[in-house]
């Protein structure tokens, strides 16, 4: 059941009197860690099709196999560090305070946490919780940290499992509160607020799932594209062409402080 929020109650849509930044990160960021972007060119994500492993709609008929890939990315993702690019960023949040910087991520990971973060809103859920559902009761998120989940174990016990993970074809996530909310909620909320002293900073991203620069062109804030290759949605004020670990230093140094200082 869906739990509406007021979400402007977060710090950083209340203020509007000092120049913020919004980092929006997509797998790229995280793939400098070693963690695998989200599909290649044939639609495989660690060659599994990506409609067996992450399509709501095919999610029964394929419930083991669904578990045992998730179990591989959760298990793996215990093995990672943030990288520079997540310390960064996590520092810029320390640095300036959650009323000036909005992490924002399409990532399933922990590793801006693990960096540092105190805020970070996952748009497409996380990996290391699960929802839970006992038998006819309501469901309700675990946190399983790095750990395996028991498929077989939990069928005996009559439950229901899936990754905190948002699926095709799902249109709500659990948030940091555990309410049921529309996935890109928050997201919106803190883009709707943008001034023209504001900045959004895009790393890592194709822009195929999660089209950020469609949310953002009729803004009035500055735009900062940080990626391999050029942005193939929008033509961003700023773009650095490289990886966000090569970039970070000089982003900090050289237009961070400059916009928050």
């Amino acid at each position: 059941m869906t739990n509406p929020r007021d979400f402007h109650d977060d710090p950083f849509v209340r203020n509007r009197s000092t120049p913020r930044l919004v980092v929006f990160s997509g797998a790229g960021i995280s793939a400098e860690s070693g963690i695998s972007t989200f599909r290649d060119a044939n639609g495989l994500w660690e060659q599994h099709n990506i409609d067996d492993v992450c399509n709501i709609q095919t999610f029964d008929e394929n419930y083991d196999l669904v578990h045992k890939f998730y179990n591989q990315r959760r298990v793996q993702l215990g093995t990672v560090k943030p990288n520079i690019a997540h310390e960064t960023v996590a520092m810029w949040q320390k640095k300036y305070g959650a009323d000036r910087v909005s992490i924002i991520t399409a990532n399933v990971d922990d590793l801006f946490e693990r960096a540092g973060a105190e805020k970070v809103t996952h748009i497409h859920g996380k990996l290391t919780e699960m929802i839970v559902r006992y038998g006819e009761d309501a469901e309700h998120v675990e946190d399983i940290g790095y750990n395996a989940f028991d498929i077989e174990q939990w069928k005996l016990h009559n439950v229901r499992a899936k990754p905190n993970v948002v699926f095709f074809n799902e249109c709500f996530r659990y948030d940091a509160e555990r309410n049921k909310v529309p996935i890109y909620d928050h997201m919106m909320d803190v883009l709707r607020t943008l001034t023209h002293e504001d900045t959004v900073m895009v790393i890592g991203t194709s822009e195929t799932v999660v089209p950020i620069w469609y949310y953002i062109e009729a803004r009035p804030c500055r735009t900062v594209w940080v990626n391999p290759e050029n942005s193939k949605h929008g033509q961003y004020d700023t773009s650095f062409i490289g990886s966000a670990c090569r970039h970070i230093l000089n982003i900090d140094e050289y237009l961070v402080k400059e916009r928050m200082e």
